[in-house]
C-alpha cells in the first residue's frame, strides 16, 4: 500500500516513532509523530506498449498531501530537520527506490493541543507533497491477423483478397 511506503520513506528520516494518525491503541510515548495522507489527485493516464500477449500497461501519477504531527517537547525542531533530511540525497535515493518523490514541504508550524484538565501540550504540524505512480495491466486482447476482401464495383469489377499480420 502506498500509505505503508510514505510511513517507511518517514520512519527513515527521523529518530522518533512515526504512526498512522486516528488509529486506535495505546498512545506511544512522547514524542512521537503521527502521519495522514490525504489527497491525491489523478494526473492522467499513460499507456503503455502492447506485450505480445495482448497485456497493455496503464500508468497514472498521484500528489498526496501527508500530514504530519509531532507530539511532545522538540516537535518543532523534528518536523524541521525531517523536511531538511527529505531533500538529502540518500533520502532521494531511498525516495526513488520506493517509486516516491517529495516535491513540496510547507513550513513547519507550532500548534499546541489542549488536553484534558486545561493543559496545553507541545504539537507541531507540517504538510509535505509526496508524488507517485499506480500502475496496472489490463489484458486488452491482441488482433494478429485480419483476412479480407475487397471489392469495387464500376466499369470493370474488381476482386481483390488480403491478408494483414501484425509486427508484434
Amino acid at each position: 500500500m502506498i500509505e505503508d511506503e510514505i510511513l517507511a520513506l518517514i520512519s527513515q528520516a527521523t529518530q522518533l516513532q512515526v504512526i498512522f494518525a486516528n488509529q486506535n491503541g495505546p498512545r506511544p510515548k512522547l514524542p512521537y509523530i503521527t502521519l495522514r495522507v490525504g489527497t491525491t489527485p489523478r494526473q492522467g493516464l499513460l499507456e503503455g506498449d502492447l506485450s505480445e500477449d495482448g497485456v497493455q500497461t496503464y500508468a497514472g501519477h498521484r500528489d498526496a498531501t501527508v500530514e504530519l504531527q509531532c507530539f511532545g517537547d522538540g516537535g518543532f525542531d523534528a518536523l524541521d530537520d525531517l523536511s531538511q533530511r527529505l531533500k538529502g540525497p540518500g533520502m532521494l535515493s531511498s525516495a526513488l527506490a520506493a517509486n516516491l518523490a517529495v516535491y513540496a514541504a510547507d513550513a513547519v508550524q507550532n500548534v499546541p493541543v489542549l488536553r484534558d484538565g486545561g493543559k496545553y501540550e507541545p504539537r507541531a504540524v507540517m504538510d509535505i507533497g509526496i508524488r507517485y505512480t499506480k500502475e496496472h495491466d489490463e489484458n486488452v486482447g491482441l488482433i494478429s491477423t485480419v483476412k479480407g476482401e475487397i471489392a469495387l464495383q464500376g466499369q470493370t469489377e474488381l476482386v481483390d483478397r488480403f491478408e494483414a499480420t501484425s509486427a508484434i
